[in-house]
């Protein structure tokens, strides 16, 4: 069996395996979410630091720094949805590589 005629073997294996092909665009867009989210943190507490440092108005700068732990908290929620779902999309392709290597009717990558 040459390469090209294993690499299609493990196409074929991975599309009859899938269980919801639109579940890698959900996870994708989840990914880019809380890229987004941890981006927003952080403007959002430079924003609050700036109210805050600007004015000498304590009720002014009372708001800038309540915006202190909003950012905080959208900055982790965006780092957790970034983790899990990237992890999510490393362990796929870990998983497929990993059901390539030790596959019977597949021959090694040494074997090319």
């Amino acid at each position: 069996m040459t390469y090209s005629d294993r690499t299609r073997q493990l196409d074929a294996d991975l599309h009859s395996a899938a269980a919801a092909p639109h579940r890698h665009r959900h996870d994708r867009l989840l990914t880019a979410i809380g890229l987004g989210l941890m981006v927003i943190g952080i403007v959002v507490a430079i924003c609050g630091y700036v109210i805050s440092a600007t004015t000498s108005d304590p009720l002014r700068q009372s708001d800038g720094r309540s915006l202190g732990p909003i950012a905080i908290t959208i900055a982790i929620l965006g780092l957790a949805l970034f983790l899990r779902y990237s992890a999510t999309q490393f362990l796929r392709f870990w998983l497929a590589r990993l059901i390539a290597e030790r596959s019977p009717s597949l021959p090694s990558s040494t074997e090319r």
